[in-house]
């Protein structure tokens, strides 16, 4: 994966994808879109909190496996290797 997102092309098709499924996966977790649309689904830090938790477990979900995911940690901390020196990471981050 990483090899394939050194390509420009590539790395810039990847990040469309995530964020169209990331808005998709949203908008299915709340599907009454006038309240999106109006902020009232967030009337509180803990339903925004709650929104981002969701999101960011849809697009890991998008990203990799369990498998894949339990070899991984942010800062490659103990065995495991760092996430956050990846292109994924780069792709989540829309930096490039």
């Amino acid at each position: 994966m990483e090899k394939f997102l050194d390509d420009d092309l590539n790395f810039a098709a990847t990040v469309r994808y995530f964020i169209f499924n990331l808005r998709l996966h949203f908008l299915e977790l709340h599907s009454d879109r006038s309240a999106l649309l109006t902020g009232g689904l967030f009337g509180d830090q803990s339903q925004l909190q709650r929104s981002r938790e969701k999101a960011t477990a849809a697009l890991l979900r998008l990203l990799m496996t369990n498998t894949v995911a339990s070899q991984l940690n942010f800062d490659g901390s103990g065995e495991k290797q760092c996430f956050s020196t990846t292109k994924l990471w780069e792709v989540i981050q829309d930096k490039h």
